[in-house]
C-alpha cells in the first residue's frame, strides 16, 4: 500500500471539521449583530366606571320589623261561686256578644241561700239578747260589790263582775253577724256579673245546668286593650323604649296582616313591656305591643281592621333615634363593615362603625362624613387607590352593557 492511499481519510476528516468551525463562527457572528426585540405592553388602562352617593349625617330612627301574635290583655274564665242551678241567663249571654262591665249574666237558684240568711239573722238576734242578759247580770254584780265595801284583788274582781262571760257572748255576737254577712255574700253571688266590659269567647253553661262552687261557665276576654306578643332580636331591644316601664310614650308600632286585611290598612300600638324570657322555639325576646279598642268598636275606628286573638301579624316598631348617623343600603356595606369612597379620581377602602342594621340599611355611626361619595357600583375586584370614573347619566356601566349586548 502506498502513503498517498493511507493519508487520505485523514485529510477529509481535517476538512470537515474546517467547515464546520466556519459554519459555526458565521452563525455567531448573525446572531452577535442582529438587533434586541423591545417588548412593550399594548394594554391601555381604563378607570372603572363608577356611580356614587352622596351620604349625610342625621338623627335616623330605624323601623324593626317583626311578627307577633294577638292575645287578649284580660282572658278571663268566669266560674260559679256557689253551687246551685242555673234558673236564668241574659239574652247578651251568648258567644260573640259584647257585654258591659257589671251587667248580669246568669242568675243561679237563690232560695236556699235566702233562707240561710233568715237562719243567720235568727242567730244574731238571739246572741244579742244574751249579750243583753249578760250585761244586766254584770250591773246586779258590781252593785254587790259596791254595796260589801270590800276591795278584792283584780283578778277576783273580773270574776265577780263576770267579764269573762261577758267576753264569751259578745264574741258569740260578733260571730252571729259575719255569719248574716256570709249568708248575703252568697245570695249576691247567685247573680254573675261581667268583671269589665267584654267580649264573650264562649259559653260552657246553660238553663237547667247544675253547677258546682268553681265550675266555668264562660270565657271572656276584656275589649278595651288586646296585646300582640312579638318576637325580637336580643340585640334589638335596647333600641325599643316601652310605655310601661318608662314615663316616656313607648316606642310606636303598626300592625298589618297583609293576607287577609284589605291594602293599606293597618292599626297603630305601643310598645309596653319588655317580657323577661327568651321564646322557647325561637329564643327570642318577646315583647307586648299594646293596641287600644282592638275590636275597632270607637268611632275614630270604625272601618279599621279587628283584631282576633291568636292572628299572626307583620309589626313595624320605631328605634330611638341614632344621632348623627349615615342611613345606607344594606348592599352598600362592604365586607368586614367597610365601604367604598370615590375621592379625586381614586377608590378608597373606610373601616365604618355600625350602629344599627335591618334587612334593608344599616346605620354608620362612625367612619363617614357629611359629603362623601360611596360607590353603589358592584366590582369584580377592588383595591386602594385604584383609578375610578364616575358614569355620566347616559352611559351605561360595563355590567349594563354586557346585559344589553346581542
Amino acid at each position: 500500500m502506498s502513503t498517498k492511499e493511507t493519508t487520505h481519510p485523514w485529510r477529509s476528516i481535517v476538512l470537515s471539521l474546517l467547515a464546520l468551525a466556519g459554519a459555526a463562527g458565521a452563525m455567531l457572528l448573525i446572531f452577535s449583530t442582529e438587533p434586541d426585540a423591545k417588548r412593550t405592553d399594548t394594554r391601555k388602562r381604563t378607570a372603572m366606571l363608577i356611580e356614587t352617593l352622596t351620604v349625610t349625617r342625621a338623627d335616623h330612627k330605624p323601623v324593626i320589623r317583626a311578627t307577633g301574635t294577638v292575645q287578649a290583655a284580660d282572658d278571663v274564665i268566669l266560674s260559679a261561686q256557689v253551687a246551685g242551678e242555673l234558673i236564668w241567663r241574659s239574652e247578651q249571654f251568648e258567644p260573640g256578644a259584647f257585654i258591659d262591665k257589671g251587667s248580669p249574666l246568669v242568675r243561679i237558684d237563690a232560695r236556699d241561700y235566702r233562707n240561710a240568711v233568715v237562719l243567720r239573722r235568727g242567730e244574731l238576734s238571739a246572741a244579742k239578747a244574751d249579750l243583753q242578759i249578760e250585761k244586766g247580770r254584770q250591773n246586779s254584780a258590781q252593785q254587790g260589790l259596791s254595796i260589801l265595801g270590800r276591795k278584792i284583788d283584780e283578778d277576783k274582781q273580773a270574776l265577780v263582775l263576770r267579764k269573762p262571760q261577758l267576753g264569751v257572748i259578745e264574741a258569740q255576737v260578733q260571730s252571729a253577724q259575719a255569719q248574716v254577712r256570709q249568708s248575703q255574700l252568697a245570695v249576691e253571688r247567685t247573680t254573675v256579673k261581667a268583671p269589665f266590659d267584654a267580649h264573650i269567647i264562649d259559653r260552657r253553661a246553660n238553663l237547667g245546668t247544675r253547677l258546682t262552687a268553681g265550675q266555668p261557665i264562660a270565657r271572656i276576654v276584656g275589649v278595651d286593650t288586646y296585646f300582640v306578643v312579638v318576637n325580637v332580636p336580643l340585640s334589638q331591644i335596647r333600641w325599643l323604649e316601652f310605655s310601661g316601664e318608662t314615663e316616656g310614650a313607648g316606642s310606636l308600632a303598626t300592625l298589618h296582616n297583609p293576607s287577609s286585611w284589605p291594602a293599606n290598612s293597618a292599626r297603630e300600638g305601643v310598645v309596653a313591656r319588655h317580657i323577661a324570657a327568651l321564646s322557647e322555639d325561637t329564643r327570642m325576646a318577646r315583647v307586648l305591643v299594646s293596641v287600644a279598642d282592638p275590636l275597632a268598636r270607637a268611632a275614630e275606628n270604625q272601618g279599621k281592621p279587628k283584631l282576633l286573638i291568636g292572628e299572626f301579624l307583620s309589626v313595624e316598631m320605631t328605634a330611638k333615634a341614632i344621632a348623627g348617623s349615615v342611613q345606607l343600603d344594606r348592599e352598600f356595606l362592604r365586607d368586614n363593615d367597610t365601604v367604598w369612597l370615590a375621592k379625586d379620581g381614586t377608590l378608597h377602602i373606610r373601616k365604618v362603625e355600625v350602629a344599627f342594621r335591618t334587612k334593608e340599611h344599616v346605620y354608620i355611626r362612625e367612619g363617614l362624613s357629611d359629603g362623601d361619595a360611596v360607590i353603589t357600583t358592584s366590582l369584580a375586584t377592588v383595591r386602594e387607590g385604584a383609578e375610578v370614573r364616575l358614569k355620566a347619566k347616559d352611559q351605561d356601566s360595563p355590567a349594563e352593557a354586557k346585559e344589553k349586548a346581542p
